[in-house]
């Protein structure tokens, strides 16, 4: 449901997954990296825009990362600014980019920056396991919110797979934090509006999360945001491989996928202390009983209301050269697909 698309002055790598609208913005940029020949370099590889590694120039030395001289750059940057259109644009340095390099250090990172949040921890997956990993990652964010800042914690997960199992599922794990931390606390479920009526009383658990599914994976702590393509689950945090990016220190891109996940809340169903699913009343139309259109549309309208907005806020900083403000060499272009909505 969401992608970003990492930018910078020594080469390019992309996280994006493929859709309708990413593969021939995927496509577009696979064919600019043709031209301009572009990588980026991580230890003893090299990676392309699909992220698949390719052997290491036999010229390049051990550790040393390709330059770009100063015309080159710049015709790099003016080939990538019809991105500006499309996605607000956040410049970092590149710095604060770390590549995590497997599951378990996937899962410590998340425990360490969920025990030291001050402010806000913004959680988006697709589902929350059930296992002992599970627990210890609740329990942290539960001795989390008792600390003195009082810091605030939003999860969003698929409404489908977050109820999936009547024992035990996503919903049980978390509602403790729920009854025991309610101003603190919103535990939020997407519920596909594709989903509904005769289609949704026939289909069973499992088979009924083929018609849509929430499945962002934002895991944001301040102003640090971790971007991965793995959910919180057991075997994401021991031996599934995945992509792990963190990018620390960056409040404008964390304040921006923090209104995203709130956005995409507002339209879903929001967990009470009695385990049951709620709307929101301040939006007007239910997935499954109001109009699918009507739904859709709203949806829709407010997703794109917040990428507008952001755009035009950082709209007049974007033809300035990120290359030699502050280090700024990295541009982040955050992108997103809901194609259930339309």
């Amino acid at each position: 449901m969401s992608s970003i698309f990492f930018w910078r002055s020594a080469g390019i790598v992309s996280v994006v997954r493929k859709n309708s609208f990413v593969s021939r913005f995927r496509n577009r940029c696979l064919s600019i990296i043709d031209q301009q020949q572009l990588t980026i370099r991580h230890q003893q590889r090299y990676y392309s825009a699909s992220s698949s590694s390719i052997n290491m120039p036999p010229s390049v030395e051990k550790n040393q990362v390709q330059q770009d001289d100063a015309a080159v750059l710049l015709r790099k940057l003016q080939v990538f600014q019809w991105l500006q259109k499309e996605s607000p644009c956040f410049r970092v340095d590149g710095n604060q980019v770390t590549i995590i390099t497997g599951p378990e250090d996937f899962y410590k990172v998340l425990l360490e920056k969920a025990s030291q949040a001050k402010n806000r921890v913004t959680l988006a997956s697709l589902y929350l396991g059930t296992g002992s990993h599970e627990k210890e990652l609740v329990q942290v964010l539960a001795n989390t919110m008792q600390q003195e800042s009082k810091p605030r914690v939003r999860v969003l997960l698929d409404a489908c797979r977050g109820s999936r199992g009547s024992e035990n599922n996503s919903r049980k794990m978390l509602l403790p934090l729920v009854q025991f931390h309610k101003e603190q606390c919103s535990v939020h479920l997407y519920h596909t509006p594709a989903l509904r009526g005769l289609v949704r009383a026939m289909l069973p658990e499992r088979f009924n999360e083929v018609i849509g599914l929430q499945h962002m994976k934002i895991y944001l702590f301040d102003n640090s945001l971790l971007v991965s393509g793995a959910n919180l689950s057991h075997d994401y945090f021991t031996n599934r491989q995945d992509r792990y990016l963190l990018v620390e220190n960056c409040p404008a891109l964390a304040d921006f996928c923090d209104k995203l996940v709130e956005t995409v809340c507002q339209f879903s169903f929001r967990l009470n202390g009695s385990n049951d699913l709620l709307m929101d009343p301040g939006f007007p139309f239910h997935p499954r009983k109001s109009s699918r259109n009507d739904f859709s549309t709203e949806a829709k309208r407010r997703v794109e209301l917040l990428f507008k907005e952001e755009i035009r806020r950082n709209d007049s900083e974007f033809g300035q050269s990120s290359s030699t403000k502050n280090k700024e060499d990295t541009w982040i272009f955050p992108f997103v697909q809901m194609g259930q909505l339309g």
